[in-house]
């Protein structure tokens, strides 16, 4: 499924069917995490625009605490700064 162009709620919504986490630098996603509650998980971003390997390197020097996030019903949202 193509969803580059698809509305936030659409995006929430099949992540949230196919068990997905939302990898995202757009607070809208938190914001509905705060509405909504999890699951999907949101992994918030808060580094603005950078090259894919600065995203990968960040993901990767946070794993730890997002594997942590998915086997905790309470955390929602995880926000990683670069």
């Amino acid at each position: 499924m193509d969803l580059g162009a698809a509305p936030d709620q659409t995006i929430w919504r099949y992540a949230k069917d196919n068990q997905y986490a939302i990898v995202t630098l757009d607070a809208d996603f938190h914001e509905f995490s705060l509405l909504w509650g999890g699951p999907p998980l949101v992994i918030w971003l808060k580094c603005g625009n950078q090259p894919k390997s600065v995203i990968k390197e960040i993901l990767l020097s946070n794993r730890q605490a997002i594997k942590g996030a998915f086997s905790d019903p309470e955390i929602w949202c995880v926000e990683l700064y670069s």
